[in-house]
């Protein structure tokens, strides 16, 4: 997300690389090589961990309307159906990680119908907005 949101305001590769963090499963190099690409290009990239439909899904949105919204929700959609599997892990710290993931999910759910409500967007927004809940 940080990756696009940059590209999107315009700022610089080495911008980037003072908010990337390291210890991560995609490295920093495979975000370098791809800072000139179209946004398609470098989903191709990302096949390998995932995330491809994640991005291309979202690239209509962020062209049309220049929000990442739309990314953002299917990043936590994406992180919510992953962790999903943790609730299965027994004796292990999975489950505990997990449930703290979803009550965060549950926090910017309910941040978001708030924020929609107070600034009178209508409830199809307000519900297109509204990320997966865990099970």
């Amino acid at each position: 997300m940080t990756f696009v949101r940059i590209r999107e305001i315009g700022k610089t590769q080495e911008f980037f690389s003072k908010t990337f963090i390291d210890q991560g499963n995609i490295p920093e190099s495979l975000f370098k090589e791809g800072f000139g690409e179209s946004t398609e290009q470098f989903a191709e990239r990302l096949v390998f961990f995932g995330l491809q439909d994640v991005l291309l899904e979202s690239v209509q949105m962020i062209r049309e309307e220049g929000r990442v919204t739309n990314l953002e929700k299917l990043c936590d959609n994406f992180l919510l159906s992953y962790i999903e599997e943790a609730k299965y892990i027994s004796y292990s710290v999975e489950p505990l990680i997990a449930y703290i993931a979803a009550k965060d999910n549950e926090i910017k759910t309910v941040r978001t119908i708030m924020v929609g409500k107070l600034t009178g967007l209508p409830p199809d927004q307000i519900r297109e907005r509204i990320r997966d809940t865990y099970a």
